[in-house]
């Protein structure tokens, strides 16, 4: 086939490239890939085993629509993730070039891609290297908001760097971060499921974990729990006070754990760069296990987690893995508090002391007043009173008029 019959776009697609409008370039000798080779770049492991990541995996395919296996046409990434092999590009391009611009990105990973499937493949490989859906902000309506929050949704901004718009998403509270001497009395989900009527929903999205949206009495956990362990793995002997751009900046060899030298081989497939910074994987591993969910201490927390994984269906079903108890942190330090998730905490721990309304109506009025307008509300109500009694009383002395004349005028 010649090559300039793979440059449009209207002839039909390969069965293989069902992400993007435009067909695959045939290429010379790119490399292979498959699913697990993608996987295990992705999720920062050296080995792969079949019950591995099986909530990542199904994010996986679900995001790119490839298919399982290994690449079955091999083709050049310019048109987007036609392949494991281009998702294993566009992540590697992603962690080493975390300094770029959203534009600068979309151009030296997508270059002769169309806009909005660049757009597409950019939102996609985000979620997938670093669990951050960077257009969230595009699935709402543009005055949508949830009450008490200020960061989700989000959008990864055109001139925005990618270590600032992480920045941005996880912003930190270091005034009045949350103790962790708190777990003890904490919110458990199970508690804010039976007594307060809370649903708990799974989400892929990190920047969208411990989200409470009182509108749909609903909280959101982060439960792709393996990935951030492996995650946590790799930084495990970084410090908790690494910074944003530390910590995506940096390379990781996860043979070793350690940055790679000169002198040290590359590994088999693509280069693991990159993770999460320790403290906001810290954080959130710890308000699972030992806050919202404590597996290894709590009896009513393991039935829980056992029957979300049972009911949740299956294009939102919770991590198999939150069963096993495990933050893979060298020690977590006795000053240790919550500076990204800190808000989000109070907000649960507030429900505790000020239960939400029964029903969504009061739910609705209780949002939708402030002191003035109950002061107008009372001021009006108490109108309405004094005009209804005035009616009544004027209602009274007809009737009484009524029964006085046919008293004396009988027929």
């Amino acid at each position: 086939m010649g090559g300039s019959q793979y440059n449009k776009c209207t002839r039909p697609r390969p069965a293989t490239n069902r992400w993007t409008k435009c067909p695959p370039i045939m290429s010379g000798n790119p490399p292979h890939a498959t699913s697990d080779d993608a996987i295990k770049a992705i999720c920062l492991s050296e080995e792969l085993a079949k019950d591995q990541f099986v909530a990542f995996r199904q994010l996986y395919h679900e995001s790119t629509r490839l298919d399982h296996g290994a690449d079955s046409v091999v083709t050049i990434d310019d048109y987007g993730l036609t392949s494991h092999a281009s998702v294993l590009r566009t992540v590697t391009l992603l962690r080493a070039e975390c300094h770029q611009t959203l534009d600068s990105f979309r151009h030296l990973a997508f270059p002769r891609c169309p806009p909005a499937e660049g757009e597409r493949a950019t939102r996609t490989t985000v979620m997938l290297a670093y669990a951050i859906d960077p257009s969230s902000r595009d699935d709402y309506s543009r005055g949508f908001k949830v009450e008490n929050e200020d960061t989700f949704p989000v959008k990864w901004q055109q001139s925005q760097t990618f270590v600032q718009f992480v920045q941005s998403a996880f912003p930190t509270t270091t005034q009045t971060p949350w103790p962790p001497s708190r777990t003890k009395s904490g919110p458990r989900a199970w508690k804010l499921k039976q007594r307060y009527g809370i649903s708990i929903i799974p989400t892929n999205d990190l920047v969208q974990h411990l989200m409470y949206n009182p509108t749909h009495r609903t909280l959101s956990i982060f439960h792709q729990v393996e990935y951030l362990k492996s995650h946590a793995r790799q930084s495990a002997q970084s410090s908790l006070s690494e910074s944003v751009e530390q910590s995506l900046k940096k390379q990781v060899n996860p043979a070793s754990n350690q940055p790679p030298t000169r002198n040290t081989n590359p590994p088999t497939h693509l280069p693991n760069r990159g993770t999460l910074p320790p403290q906001l994987i810290l954080e959130t591993l710890y308000s699972i296990y030992n806050i919202l969910l404590p597996v290894a201490t709590n009896k009513k927390s393991v039935k829980f987690v056992k029957r979300l994984i049972r009911d949740s269906d299956t294009k939102a079903s919770f991590d198999h893995n939150l069963l096993v108890h495990e933050i893979p942190v060298s020690e977590i330090p006795e000053d240790f508090q919550f500076i990204y998730w800190a808000k989000r905490l109070r907000n649960l721990e507030s429900i505790l002391v000020n239960p939400p309304p029964a029903n969504p109506v009061i739910s609705w009025i209780e949002r939708h007043t402030t002191e003035r307008n109950a002061l107008t509300a009372a001021l009006v109500g108490l109108f309405l009173s004094v005009l209804f009694g005035l009616l009544g009383a004027l209602i009274g002395l007809a009737q009484l008029v009524m029964s006085y004349y046919a008293w004396k005028y009988p027929i």
